[in-house]
């Protein structure tokens, strides 16, 4: 102990464990997040080496080593629709076409055109997996259920 007093030593201590104990709190959800974010990704790439293991494989290994340096990887434009799905999917209940736009503009995703909002409509009116929810209000949309039928 030297010079301390055990009173110092121990309030140190009990610091340093309080401090331990809150990152615990933090690292216990991110290890079950990043299992599940893990698990995702093994099943996509199974999916993707369908019959071209050697090069698919090849690709993710330049990849991850891009990731691991700091590199940026090349960004995938996805369209407006494939987008919405997503945000519709996330938020569970039909959506003004403005929210969804805001939404869709929040991931980075450009939607251009003279009006932007009619744009996103005519994404939305063009793929079957998106119907009107007229039963909410004029301008809603929701995601088609297995069992509807297209309108």
């Amino acid at each position: 102990m030297g010079d301390i007093p055990l009173d110092t030593l121990w309030q140190w201590w009990r610091e340093l464990a309080k401090r331990e104990l809150e990152l615990e709190l933090q690292y216990k959800p991110l290890v079950e997040e990043h299992g599940v974010i893990h698990g995702k990704r093994m099943a996509l790439e199974n999916l993707m080496a369908q019959g071209q293991a050697e090069r698919v494989n090849q690709q993710i290994s330049s990849e991850w080593d891009k990731l691991r340096k700091g590199e940026q990887l090349p960004y995938i434009e996805r369209k407006p629709s494939d987008v919405a799905y997503d945000v519709l999917s996330r938020n569970g209940n039909p959506m003004h076409y403005r929210a969804i736009l805001e939404e869709v503009r929040k991931e980075g995703t450009v939607i251009g055109g003279r009006d932007p909002g009619a744009t996103l409509i005519a994404y939305l009116s063009r793929d079957e997996r998106f119907l009107k929810a007229r039963e909410v209000g004029r301008g809603y949309w929701k995601l088609k259920r297995r069992e509807e039928k297209v309108e």
